[in-house]
């Protein structure tokens, strides 16, 4: 991708962003109270599924990475591995506090027992992927760095901000008078609601299914996409309706991740890459 068309694309989204931040501030607690319809069988589906692929990605890179990344010195080998194993347990045991709050406390093992089976899984094809296509190799590794820092923010990256911000879910609001707008900075809470945890969690799967299409523009592929836009705008609305969020969050979770993802994807992969249409 050329700079100007990446600049371009970049201030658009931008100012598309910003306009709508505007728009939604004012007419933030309207929409919500107007779409507020708690214990749907919707909302409670997308609840449940909305942040369910995150930890997969953040598991497939943390272990990509400590297997495939080589340093000059033990002191960078030491302070990687700490990172990367700090993000492996945080997204984890995120994974697993999701599965027990959206189906019921027997999910902890189970859900223990999938990520230990799909680490496995990544060990397994990661070695296969150095040992028999090692022209591959350094793409993938900037894949996998991608991937990191995507789903980096949309767990971590949201989490912090969420504790900054304090803002009042609708759910949790006495009356009308305790609503206040995203930029205000309340007490520290974590469980907050600006931005939404949901929608950036969701949008890492939108922007997973993009990379394929860097490589092979198949049917399969767009279809991938599809799904994946459905289930993210579909997360979106679901948490309006369970009033967990107001626009402005769901529209900022998205907007944070799929910036980090775009930035993070041209400047590792585009700038060094010439990819097959």
């Amino acid at each position: 991708m050329r700079k100007n068309v990446f600049l371009t694309l970049l201030l658009s989204f931008l100012v598309l962003y910003i306009a709508l931040m505007v728009v939604f501030t004012f007419f933030d607690y309207q929409i919500t109270s107007t779409l507020y319809n708690p214990k749907t069988g919707y909302g409670i589906f997308f609840e449940a599924t909305g942040p369910m692929f995150m930890p997969f990605f953040i598991i497939y890179s943390t272990i990509g990475l400590a297997l495939n990344l080589k340093f000059n010195t033990k002191a960078k080998t030491i302070f990687s591995y700490i990172g990367l194993g700090f993000l492996f347990i945080y997204g984890t045991f995120m994974g697993v506090m999701t599965h027990l709050h959206s189906y019921a406390p027997w999910m902890f093992v189970p859900s223990i027992v999938i990520y230990l089976l799909f680490s496995v899984l990544c060990v397994y094809l990661n070695k296969q992927l150095k040992q028999k296509c090692e022209k591959l190799l350094p793409k993938h590794i900037k894949i996998l760095f991608i991937m990191l820092i995507t789903s980096s923010v949309s767990l971590l990256g949201v989490d912090i901000i969420k504790c900054i911000f304090g803002r009042i879910r609708y759910i949790d609001l006495a009356n009308a008078n305790q609503f206040k707008p995203w930029f205000y900075i309340n007490n520290f809470l974590f469980n907050s609601s600006f931005p939404s945890g949901h929608t950036a969690r969701a949008t890492t799967a939108i922007c997973f299914s993009l990379i394929p299409l860097y490589f092979s523009k198949t049917k399969l592929s767009y279809i991938v996409l599809l799904i994946t836009i459905l289930f993210g705008i579909a997360t979106g609305i679901s948490r309006l309706f369970e009033g967990m969020h107001y626009p402005t969050d769901i529209l900022t979770g998205f907007a944070l991740v799929f910036l980090s993802f775009y930035i993070s994807k041209y400047y590792l992969l585009d700038k060094s890459d010439t990819i097959a249409s």
